[in-house]
């Protein structure tokens, strides 16, 4: 992911169309940054729909 993501980097959008297909037929790996990002954010992506929480941390 370094070849992408830079100090400089603001945000990183994961959550379309082509990941929804890549979790549900991969799931999410452990330790990836996707799962780091979700269990700081206390979402779980098991759950339909996904509940964002109420309050997204400033810099996660």
């Amino acid at each position: 992911m370094t070849r992408w993501i830079k100090d400089d980097t603001l945000g990183v959008h994961l959550w379309g169309r082509r990941i929804r297909w890549w979790v549900q037929g991969r799931g999410i790996a452990r330790y990836s940054l996707m799962d780091r990002t979700l269990r700081h954010l206390g979402i779980d992506p098991k759950a339909a729909p996904i509940q964002l929480p109420s309050r997204i941390p400033a810099s996660a």
